[in-house]
């Protein structure tokens, strides 16, 4: 006579409730990880934060020199920009779209040279308008190289 069904000795001693274990082994983890990150009594308070950097002064040339450049750098990542649509739109050549991609490097030499000569932390919206303004390059570069103009 055949047999349908295997008893827990013949499958090899388990009874098939594993899969129960497991899912009581991830519950208690999960709980775990719950009261650590939002239970626990410290986990309310607040942490010590590191103190700002310290703000440049208003009346600072080489702050002025700074934004000087830093506006120049971004409107020639502007302008750049303006040559890609009409590169894309097939209006101007490689050779002036290199042109315009020359004038972005060569701005950001000098807003690197600008921020250099700073010698200290920029405050936070400086910090923004930098990490802005290294996007932008990033974005431009990109699109250069998507562009296949041979490089200046």
């Amino acid at each position: 006579m055949v047999r349908a069904s295997l008893t827990a000795a013949e499958r090899g001693g388990r009874s098939g409730r594993g899969w129960v274990w497991g899912l009581l082994l991830i519950l208690a983890l999960g709980g775990g990880a719950y009261y650590y990150f939002k239970l626990r009594p410290d986990a309310a308070r607040p942490r010590a934060t590191p103190p700002l950097p310290t703000a440049i002064p208003a009346g600072d040339s080489t702050l002025a020199r700074f934004e000087a450049t830093a506006d120049s750098a971004m409107s020639v990542v502007r302008n750049y920009g303006d040559r890609a649509g009409l590169f894309a739109s097939r209006q101007i050549t490689c050779a002036e779209l290199t042109r315009g991609f020359a004038a972005v490097e060569n701005q950001m030499l000098a807003y690197g040279t600008a921020r250099k000569a700073l010698r200290r932390p920029l405050d936070p919206a400086h910090l923004a308008r930098d990490q802005a303004l290294f996007a932008a390059v990033d974005t431009v570069d990109a699109q250069f190289d998507r562009s296949r103009c041979p490089r200046p």
